[in-house]
């Protein structure tokens, strides 16, 4: 639900910030949203955590294809432009069995820890 706030709001805020900074807006929202979730002791925190990581997510996702728009020449729009909803795509489909796996063989906590591990080393893994 908070990805599905943030995706309309979010063209309002590229026309008042930067590129730059709202990608580093959403890293910060999202990763916090993962620390707060990894140590969270109660639900009401967790779900504090998951809106956080919504918000991240929601800013992130517009700012995916707007970059895509504006930087991609027009020979390679549709590819990148169906690479980029790929990837959308198949978090969606591939998110819950990655979550049901590790919260059979660790704690529930590890999808976060390890959703934080991914991010912290993405840019080592470029597309590309």
């Amino acid at each position: 639900m908070v990805i599905a706030t943030i995706v309309p709001i979010s063209s309002q805020i590229r026309l008042r910030i930067s590129t730059k900074k709202i990608f580093i807006l959403g890293v910060l929202l999202f990763t916090l949203g993962l620390i707060i979730d990894i140590f969270s002791p109660r639900f009401d925190l967790l779900l504090l955590g998951r809106a956080l990581q919504g918000v991240g997510t929601g800013i992130g996702l517009t700012l995916m294809y707007n970059i895509i728009l504006a930087e991609v020449p027009k020979e390679k729009l549709g590819f990148m432009m169906g690479i980029g909803t790929m990837i959308t795509a198949c978090a969606v489909a591939l998110g819950p069995v990655f979550g049901g796996m590790i919260t059979d063989a660790l704690n529930w906590r590890w999808i976060f820890i390890i959703s934080l591990f991914l991010m912290k080393n993405a840019r080592k893994f470029p597309v590309f």
